[in-house]
C-alpha cells in the first residue's frame, strides 16, 4: 500500500502479488475491508506487513519478517545500551539465521524448514511470557503476542516465502514516479497507468516480451480475461 496525491485529494495504491502476477488497484481511502471480497475462497498464505487492516481476514497469513527486522534494528539503534534487548534480538536473529541459511542451500521446501517449527514456537512463548522491563523490549514483546502465530507460517509450507519482497519491489515504480507526478495524477489516469503497470510487471515476472504480450492480446480480444485471471 502506498500513499500517493492526486490532484484535489489524496488515494492510496495497493499492491498484490504472487511469483507470477503483480497486480495494482488505486484505492481513495487506507480502509481495509474491500480486501474481505478480493479475498474470498482464497485458500492460501497472505504475507504481508504488520498493518492492523489484514488482522481480520480470514485465511492464513505470514507476516514479513524483514519488516520485522527493521523495526527491531531502529529500536537497536535508539537504545544502543540496552543489554536485555540486545538479548531479545540476538535469540531471534540466531534462529532465522539458521532458517535462511537453510532457505539459501535448499529453497522453500517443506521438508528442510519443518524442523525449526519447534525452535520457532518455543522462541514465539519465550518472548510473549517471559517478564521483561526495557521499554524496547516490552514494545516488541506486545508485537510478538499478537503476531506470534503468523510469524513462521511458511515453516509449514513449501514455497511461502518468509517476506514480502514481490510486492514491495513491485511498488517502487509508484514510489520513483511518486516524486515527479504527485498532484498530477488524475483518478482516471492514474487507473489507467496502474492497469499497465500490473501487465508490464506480470510480464517481467513471467519472462514475457511486455509489447509481443499487447500485440498478440490485442489480436485475439485476451487482454481482460488474461487480466482477470492474473487479479
Amino acid at each position: 500500500m502506498f500513499l500517493t496525491i492526486l490532484r484535489t485529494y489524496q488515494g492510496y495504491v495497493w499492491v498484490f502479488s504472487n511469483m507470477e502476477n503483480v497486480f495494482f488497484m488505486y484505492r481513495p481511502t487506507r480502509e481495509s475491508d474491500f480486501l474481505k471480497d478480493i479475498l474470498q475462497g482464497f485458500s492460501g498464505v497472505l504475507i504481508s506487513d504488520f498493518y492492523g487492516g489484514y488482522d481480520s481476514l480470514e485465511c492464513e497469513k505470514q507476516r514479513c519478517l524483514i519488516h520485522l527486522i527493521r523495526d527491531l534494528n531502529a529500536d537497536l539503534r535508539k537504545n544502543p545500551f540496552d543489554q536485555e534487548y540486545r538479548s531479545f534480538i540476538r535469540q531471534f536473529s540466531s534462529l532465522l539465521k539458521e532458517i535462511v541459511d537453510a532457505i539459501d542451500r535448499f529453497g522453500l521446501k517443506k521438508r528442510h524448514l519443518r524442523k525449526f517449527q519447534r525452535r520457532a514456537d518455543q522462541f514465539v512463548e519465550l518472548a510473549s511470557t517471559q517478564s521483561f522491563s526495557s521499554a524496547a523490549t516490552l514494545r516488541h514483546q506486545e508485537r510478538f503476542r499478537r503476531y506470534g502465530g503468523e510469524l513462521f507460517t511458511f515453516l509449514n509450507h513449501g514455497g511461502v516465502p518468509w517476506n514480502n519482497n514481490n510486492a514491495e519491489h513491485a511498488i517502487k515504480h509508484i514510489a520513483r514516479v511518486r516524486a515527479r507526478l504527485d498532484g498530477l495524477w488524475s483518478e482516471r489516469t492514474l487507473e489507467e497507468h496502474l492497469v499497465m503497470l500490473s501487465v508490464f510487471k506480470s510480464c517481467e515476472l513471467r519472462g514475457i516480451n511486455v509489447l509481443r504480450f499487447l500485440l498478440e492480446a490485442e489480436s485475439d480480444g485476451s487482454f481482460w480475461p488474461i487480466m482477470i485471471d492474473g487479479h
